[in-house]
C-alpha cells in the first residue's frame, strides 16, 4: 500500500504503514452510509478478488442491519418524546380545567407557554369581539410591537397557521401560533426566545394551543353565564322591591273597604274583598321566596 500511488500520500499510510489494504462501501437503497475499511501491517498482497466479493457481501448486510437500527433508535426517540408530549398535554389538561375562572385559565397557559415553549418572554393576545370582521382590531398588543409585528399577528389569524419570526441583529426569535376553537380564531400566543424555533417546537406548541383553546372558549361561556346570573339576580331584586309596592297599596285599600271607612259594605262585597287580600297574601309569599331564592344563589 505504501508503493500504490492511490494511497501512497495518505497521512493514515505514512504514520501507520499498512501493507495491505481492503476497503467496501456500505450501501443501503443506493446511498453509502459508510465504508469497511480492513488492512495488515504485515503482509503484501494478503487480499484477493475473492476476499474482496466476501467483504462486499458482508457490507450489504451490514448496511442494512446498520440502517435498521438506526431506524429503531430514531423510531424510538420519536416514540419516548411523544409519550413525554403526551404526559405534558395530559398535565396542561389537569390544571387548565382545575377551574373556569377566566384569569386562571391565562396564567396557566402562560405558565406552560414559556416552559414548552422554552421562551423568555411570552404573551396571549385575545380578541375581544369576536363578531367583528377586523379580527385584529380589538386586540391589546404589547407596546414594543410595530407595523410588522402586527402583521405577523394578523397573518397568523387570518390564516390559522403558525408565522416564525428568525432571529436578526439584537433581535430575538418570535413564534405566533393561533389559538382555534373549531373554525373560530380566538386570539394568538406569541413566544419570544433567543434561539431559533424547530420544526418540533412549533408542531408540539400547535397542539398545546388547541387545548388552550377549548380551556378559554370555556371559561368566556363560564364567564358569560354568571354575568347572565348576576344580570337575572339584580332582575329578581328590582322586580320584587317593585312588586311589592303596589301589592301593600291594594292590601291597605282593600283592609280600609272592609272596616266600613267609605261606606258600609253587604256580605257579598266582603266576601269579594277577602278574595283580594287573600290572593294579594299569597302573592306576597311567592315574592318573599322569589327574593329569597335570589340571595341564595348570591351567597
Amino acid at each position: 500500500a505504501q508503493s500504490d500511488a492511490r494511497f501512497s500520500g495518505q497521512d493514515s499510510v505514512i504514520i501507520y504503514a499498512p501493507h495491505s489494504i481492503m476497503c467496501a462501501p456500505l450501501l443501503s437503497r443506493g446511498k453509502m452510509i459508510g465504508a469497511i475499511y480492513v488492512d495488515s501491517r504485515t503482509q503484501v498482497g494478503l487480499f484477493t478478488d475473492d476476499d474482496l466479493e466476501l467483504l462486499n457481501a458482508f457490507a450489504v448486510q451490514a448496511a442494512i442491519a446498520i440502517e435498521n437500527a438506526r431506524l429503531y433508535t430514531q423510531t424510538d426517540q420519536a416514540l419516548s418524546q411523544r409519550v413525554e408530549e403526551l404526559e405534558i398535554l395530559a398535565q396542561v389538561d389537569h390544571e387548565l380545567n382545575t377551574s373556569l375562572d377566566f384569569d386562571h385559565v391565562m396564567e396557566i397557559t402562560r405558565k406552560w407557554a414559556l416552559r414548552v415553549g422554552d421562551a423568555s418572554q411570552v404573551w396571549v393576545l385575545l380578541r375581544e369581539d369576536e363578531e367583528d370582521d377586523e379580527i385584529t382590531r380589538f386586540i391589546a398588543f404589547p407596546p414594543d410591537f410595530g407595523d410588522s409585528e402586527v402583521a405577523v399577528v394578523r397573518r397568523s389569524l387570518v390564516e390559522s397557521s403558525p408565522q416564525v419570526v428568525e432571529p436578526g441583529d439584537h433581535a430575538p426569535a418570535r413564534l405566533i401560533v393561533p389559538i382555534v376553537h373549531g373554525s373560530k380564531p380566538l386570539g394568538v400566543i406569541v413566544l419570544e426566545r433567543p434561539d431559533p424555533f424547530k420544526d418540533a417546537d412549533i408542531g408540539f406548541l400547535l397542539h398545546f394551543s388547541g387545548r388552550v383553546a377549548s380551556a378559554i372558549e370555556n371559561a368566556r361561556l363560564y364567564q358569560a353565564v354568571q354575568q347572565a346570573n348576576q344580570a337575572k339576580s339584580r332582575f329578581v331584586s328590582v322586580v320584587t322591591h317593585e312588586l311589592r309596592i303596589p301589592m301593600t297599596s291594594i292590601k291597605g285599600y282593600s283592609d280600609l273597604l272592609r272596616q266600613g271607612a267609605v261606606g258600609p259594605v253587604n256580605e257579598q262585597q266582603l266576601n269579594f274583598l277577602d278574595v283580594i287580600r287573600s290572593n294579594v297574601e299569597r302573592m306576597g309569599t311567592l315574592v318573599s321566596d322569589l327574593s329569597d331564592i335570589s340571595r341564595i344563589e348570591t351567597g
